[in-house]
């Protein structure tokens, strides 16, 4: 049973987090279970140009999850832009997991399964990023 525990969801764009994981945050923020919700989300999804647009939705669509924004992290970093077409380093999403799980004192790690769920690269090196 997962409770009173830092629970890290790591996803690769905003709307992943209700897209691919809305049950699960739900369940597990559920206040019975005393867990503390934090999301990182690895880009702001700019693929189209949206990333502004985006990054608010993904701090609306947690509020909406129960998750407090101040436990919501996005990156903008120029080698993790959104895009099927974007290979993503591994061993840099690890640092970047690594720092934030440190800096949190992060429990649990919830991410994509090996094949981003969906099939996009993007998903799959947060899975290896994670691992």
């Amino acid at each position: 049973m997962i409770t009173g525990l830092n629970v890290l969801l790591v996803i690769s764009h905003p709307d992943d987090e209700c897209m691919f994981f809305g049950p699960t945050l739900l369940e597990l923020g559920d206040r019975e279970y005393k867990n503390r919700m934090h999301v990182l989300c690895l880009s702001v999804g700019n693929e189209s140009g949206l990333g502004k647009i985006r990054k608010k939705e993904l701090e609306a669509s947690c509020t909406s999850l129960g998750i407090d924004v101040k436990f919501v992290k996005w990156l903008d970093h120029r080698e993790l832009q959104d895009g099927p077409k974007n290979d993503w380093n591994p061993e840099l999403i690890s640092s970047i997991i690594e720092e934030y799980v440190e800096k949190n004192g992060i429990d649990v790690i919830i991410t994509f399964d090996n094949k981003g769920i969906s099939g996009h690269p993007n998903h799959s090196a947060a899975y290896n990023g994670a691992r």
